[in-house]
């Protein structure tokens, strides 16, 4: 479709199944619609994963309890982002963002 947002997974079979492949596009899939559903979202807001991939993993570790990121896995993603600030984070086609405009 034209104007729409188009991707492909590219993996190792000897290291990922296609569901494993898919279960991770459905999650960039699911960030990016977020993201375009609240563009003033911190990035750390956005969620990674549908609601129900985070019950399937709740209910495979048989505990119950969401998980949450730790402050240190946040702090370095933000110290990633200031380190790689001018590298380019996305290219759509003719398009390049870079991870200081990504993160803003």
């Amino acid at each position: 479709k034209s104007g729409g947002l188009h991707g492909l997974v590219v993996y190792n079979t000897h290291l990922w199944s296609q569901e494993r492949a898919t279960r991770f596009a459905n999650c960039i899939t699911n960030f990016a619609l977020a993201a375009m559903a609240n563009p003033t979202m911190d990035l750390m807001e956005v969620p990674l994963a549908p609601e129900e991939e985070l019950r399937n993993v709740l209910a495979w570790g048989n505990h119950g309890i969401r998980p949450e990121l730790y402050p240190d896995c946040l702090q370095a993603f933000a110290t990633q982002l200031e380190v790689s600030a001018d590298r380019t984070a996305i290219i759509h086609g003719k398009e390049m963002v870079t991870y200081r405009e990504f993160g803003n």
